[in-house]
């Protein structure tokens, strides 16, 4: 790292760009960004032409953790300049009912924080801390960095999806992630699933346009979706 640094000569002039502030959010830069975040949504399923959503649609739910959020980069790390798949689908339609659904937390693993009834606030979540900021405990570290045991949603999440499901209501599944994601039953079931990987800020207006037909999904996957996990190879 340190050669690296020398040879860049990083040492000597640390700040090689003093004015990159100047190329920052310009229309020309969110132009090139919102191509980007329209062009890499993939259609995974589309039964029935389900999608695009007609935007005189009487009445839409929109639930889940990334509905009011964009996730950059990594799940736990969100835009602070972010325009949500809630803030852009308002613009798009007049019918839009936000449910939260579930909090946005990763170590939701068990069957046990299924919600009772279908949309409810009050759903129980399994939480590991991992550790206190000003302790150096270490109890909590196996079940905060574990290796993840499978390739689907969290467990309480399928719960919820299924509760959305079963309702009888056309249903959409919008997959965020970094990776792949194996979840045979929710490809069986809903209506119709589309895959954005972590996004930049202006994640959530591509969600809405995607949808809503504004745009269509025309990106590739670049690594292989296994339909489950049993299904993929080992080396």
């Amino acid at each position: 790292m340190l050669r690296t640094k020398l040879t860049l000569g990083l040492f000597k002039n640390p700040y090689a760009y003093p004015n990159y502030t100047d190329y920052l959010r310009t229309p020309t830069s969110r132009e090139v960004l919102h191509d980007i975040e329209t062009e890499a949504f993939v259609l995974l399923q589309n039964n029935d032409n389900t999608l695009p959503i007609k935007k005189s649609a009487s009445s839409i739910a929109l639930i889940g953790p990334q509905a009011d959020r964009v996730t950059v980069r990594f799940s736990q790390i969100r835009s602070y300049r972010e325009i949500t798949f809630r803030a852009s689908l308002a613009t798009m339609s007049s019918s839009t009912r936000p449910t939260m659904g579930l909090p946005h937390l990763m170590a939701s693993t068990s069957s046990s924080a299924a919600p009772k009834a279908p949309l409810s606030r009050t759903s129980k979540v399994n939480f590991a801390q991992g550790c206190e900021l000003w302790s150096n405990d270490q109890s909590g570290f196996d079940e905060a960095v574990s290796a993840a045991k499978s390739l689907g949603i969290a467990v309480a999440t399928g719960y919820l999806v299924k509760a959305v499901q079963g309702a009888g209501k056309p249903t959409v599944a919008v997959f965020v992630s970094g990776k792949p994601v194996a979840e045979p039953w929710i490809q069986d079931n809903v209506d119709a699933v589309v895959q954005q990987f972590y996004p930049g800020e202006l994640g959530g207006l591509a969600i809405a346009e995607v949808l809503f037909g504004a745009v269509k999904p025309s990106g590739k996957l670049p690594v292989s979706f296994p339909r489950s996990v049993g299904t993929t190879p080992i080396f």
